[in-house]
């Protein structure tokens, strides 16, 4: 009778230890899947100076690169399209990235052009400012194209 209780309590605490392991698991897995919401592809537009009027399409695909970090390739219209790599570099605050950042694109393309923007949710917004210009940027979360 004696060894028969051990059996039962050894079973039974095993089977709690086993129950706590993968809950402890599933709950870091799950942290870890939901932890970088920023990555995907996002659609949307650019402004100028009349925040009413696009200036082209901007799409931008962002990828991971570390912890708060993160590598964006933006393909933005006006007229022809350019495309252009930029390391975002982003830290979470209250439930959004905020990040920043500047890329040259040389004389030819305005030069040094200066953003900030945040993402919340789907949508990721920002300003930009380069030489003569100022405007924003609003796009969200979509399905990547096929053909991009």
């Amino acid at each position: 009778m004696t060894n028969r209780l051990i059996q039962t309590v050894a079973v039974a605490t095993l089977t709690v230890v086993l129950a706590a392991m993968q809950t402890g698991c599933a709950h870091t897995s799950k942290d870890e899947t939901t932890m970088d919401t920023v990555s995907g592809y996002y659609a949307g537009d650019w402004f100028g100076p009349n925040p009413e009027k696009s200036l082209g399409t901007l799409n931008c695909t962002i990828t991971p690169k570390g912890k708060d970090a993160w590598d964006a390739y933006f393909v933005a219209t006006f007229g022809e399209v350019g495309e252009y790599e930029v390391p975002l570099e982003g830290k979470r605050e209250d439930g959004k990235v905020v990040f920043g950042g500047a890329v040259d694109l040389g004389a030819s393309e305005g030069g040094v052009f200066e953003w900030t923007g945040e993402i919340v949710g789907d949508e990721f917004n920002g300003i930009y400012k380069a030489r003569g210009y100022t405007g924003t940027f609003k796009m969200v979360k979509a399905e990547k194209p096929a053909d991009e």
